[in-house]
């Protein structure tokens, strides 16, 4: 199957909140997926349910709220079956990215200014 079909696209929104937080909405393209949990810096790496990502026709979409910062993180896809890192990846749609402790990599979100997901990093 081809991954490019399975895994495709994130886009960042943010809107100001109270006392400098944003909501950050990131959104994953996975229309094969069971579930897809976003997990990172901002949930101290917690693949539970409370971090389960929401289906709409192919569509995971999760809601942060978020304090001005810089903040890590990865989508964990499943079933991860031929998938790379078990299923653990990067935004697809994310350059800005920075090495992790396992040998890999990260997806990198800087709030409030880096909404644009081209963006070099």
């Amino acid at each position: 199957m081809n991954r490019a079909w399975i895994v495709a696209a994130s886009i960042l929104f943010a809107t100001p909140g109270f006392s400098k937080t944003f909501d950050v909405t990131l959104r994953y393209r996975a229309a094969g997926a069971d579930r897809v949990y976003l997990v990172g810096s901002f949930n101290r790496w917690n693949a539970g349910n409370a971090n389960l990502m929401t289906n709409r026709d192919g569509v995971w979409t999760r809601t942060l709220t978020l304090e001005e910062g810089v903040y890590h993180y990865l989508y964990k896809q499943e079933p991860a079956a031929g998938l790379a890192n078990g299923g653990w990846l990067r935004d697809p749609e994310n350059r800005r990215s920075a090495p992790n402790s396992v040998g890999g990599s990260n997806s990198v979100l800087i709030v409030p200014d880096s909404f644009d997901t081209n963006a070099a990093g």
